[in-house]
């Protein structure tokens, strides 16, 4: 079973003829290169954070270890990016389009915005967890990255995200307790809406989540007293 997170809609597209070099797989073609991602939405959002995520880690497994950059073109609900991934770039295998992928659909029931052929891109994929991911261990990423970021003005934040970050990393090393479930969704009851900025919010949301969407695999780690994806993706 493999495990969504975030928009499953955030469909990676290269502009690169099946004919290229990169995608008959030659070994120096990255060499020294760089490659480009258009993301179609603004710096901070889901889509900017995968296609950054990407950019930071795809490189070094692509023969050369290429650069990789991220460029927002935002616009039209990411026409323009995909537009442009058509029109305007080359089609040597150095640009990746990030766009929302109902564009597609649009394009079949003629949407007079798209100028583009979605049968003549490239699909490479779009960004998912799979069953080797531990939910813990990514809950406990998400709640370290919040804690390091709160300012520490509201003491439901600056007070909540550690007791998050804490709770999630107790019970990813198996010293978890049943009831330890019970106590991180009463913190992020008790962050949700109670700070003067959003970040209180963007932290308590995932961690609730998590705890409520994976419960099971929660409770597994509690009860085995170890994390039984050990070794996975997130390890």
């Amino acid at each position: 079973m493999i495990k969504v997170i975030g928009l499953l809609s955030a469909l990676l597209f290269v502009s690169a003829p099946r004919e290229s070099q990169a995608a008959s797989g030659d070994q120096d073609f990255y060499k020294g290169k760089t490659i480009r991602i258009i993301v179609g939405f603004a710096a901070g959002g889901g889509f900017d954070v995968y296609a950054r995520t990407i950019a930071r880690h795809m490189p070094k497994h692509l023969p050369g270890n290429p650069a990789m950059i991220v460029d927002n073109m935002t616009g039209a609900g990411s026409r323009l990016a995909a537009n442009y991934l058509y029109k305007a770039s080359a089609p040597d295998g150095l640009t990746i389009g990030n766009f929302i992928g109902s564009l597609l659909l649009q394009q079949i029931l003629g949407d007079q915005g798209i100028e583009f052929d979605g049968r003549k891109f490239e699909w490479l994929g779009a960004p998912v967890m799979d069953d080797t991911a531990c939910m813990v261990r990514a809950a406990w990423i998400t709640a370290r990255f919040f804690a390091h970021e709160s300012c520490g003005q509201c003491t439901p934040c600056r007070e909540g995200t550690g007791w998050l970050e804490r709770l999630l990393w107790k019970i990813e090393e198996g010293r978890g307790e049943e009831n330890d479930l019970d106590i991180l969704l009463h913190v992020t009851d008790q962050i949700e809406g109670n700070t003067i900025c959003a970040l209180g919010d963007a932290a308590a949301w995932p961690a609730r989540g998590f705890a409520k969407k994976y419960r099971d695999e929660f409770l597994q780690h509690i009860r085995e007293k170890r994390c039984p994806l050990e070794g996975g993706s997130l390890h």
